[in-house]
């Protein structure tokens, strides 16, 4: 089983979300009160559901109904709607319904080559990105509303995934195997003008700051990792990664295991239940001498 937990920079554990079960995919709205998250409540069940969880009040609302598998939840820019994937009738397609839950689930798009499901939307809503499966596990771009085509932006022979749009929409963070092993590169958006790599060691589930200055990764030795970021007109720069904390993440493919507060301070994790900081132990010397008191 699994639990939502908080955690600041230095990996303490400030507080828990909901109540132990399975989770993935978590999503921090744009204004940093609400989360997206799939929920079920043990292993056996065979359906996942997106719920939305108010992060001042700590209460979850349940906002997918259906008996199929519905995940990868995004936010739209305006924090009003919740885009997310969904597999029915032998095909996955990408679905919209109002954050508030109120109103039907409306169709974005469908198809049989959308098999990964949806990395997330860019700033400016006028794309969604998604990974396509059947092509060696390629991210490809929707273009939302004008009744655009979707086309291929990443790829090859090697495994591409866990795309995430940057703040200015200009960048996208995203893990590739290219080099044998994941690590997290940035290319510029729309156009491949330029491309960098992020993490040195290895390197997975990117996210970036509100401010886009601050990229984190989860690195291969359960260590989040922060880099800082400098963008200008045609420019881009990255520090070296430095690590923030250690934490055991379920980590078991998902798009992401954890999200980040808008202002980098604190990061929302699925972690086993009962993981975190140990209970402190109090230890008792000569305490046979207090039975003769």
């Amino acid at each position: 089983m699994d639990a939502i937990s908080w955690f600041d920079r230095n990996g303490q554990r400030l507080g828990t979300l909901g109540q132990p079960g399975v989770y993935t995919d978590p999503r921090i709205s744009p204004d940093g009160t609400r989360l997206a998250v799939v929920f079920r409540e043990t292993f056996a069940r065979a359906t996942y559901d997106v719920w939305i969880y108010d992060l001042k009040r700590g209460t979850g609302s349940r906002l997918t109904f259906t008996t199929a598998f519905n995940d990868n939840p995004a936010w739209s820019p305006d924090g009003r709607s919740i885009f997310f994937s969904s597999k029915r009738n032998g095909k996955t397609g990408i679905y919209q319904k109002r954050a508030d839950g109120l109103g039907n689930e409306e169709l974005v798009y469908e198809s049989d080559q959308l098999g990964g499901g949806l990395d997330g939307l860019s700033p400016d809503g006028r794309y969604a990105m998604y990974m396509d499966l059947t092509q060696a596990q390629s991210e490809w771009v929707l273009p939302l509303g004008g009744g655009g085509k979707p086309f291929a932006w990443l790829r090859d022979s090697f495994k591409q995934d866990r795309a995430t749009f940057s703040p200015n929409g200009r960048y996208v963070a995203y893990a590739s195997s290219e080099t044998g092993r994941p690590e997290v590169y940035v290319q510029t958006f729309p156009e491949h003008l330029g491309k960098w790599q992020i993490s040195t060691s290895g390197g997975d589930q990117p996210a970036w700051r509100s401010d886009g200055k601050e990229l984190f990764y989860a690195g291969p030795d359960n260590k989040i990792m922060s880099v800082d970021v400098r963008t200008g007109p045609g420019s881009f720069e990255a520090s070296l990664p430095k690590p923030l904390f250690e934490q055991l993440l379920r980590n078991i493919g998902n798009r992401n295991d954890y999200a980040v507060s808008p202002d980098g301070q604190r990061f929302l994790m699925i972690v086993p239940a009962g993981n975190g900081a140990p209970e402190p132990i109090t230890v008792v010397m000569n305490w046979s001498a207090m039975l003769n008191k």
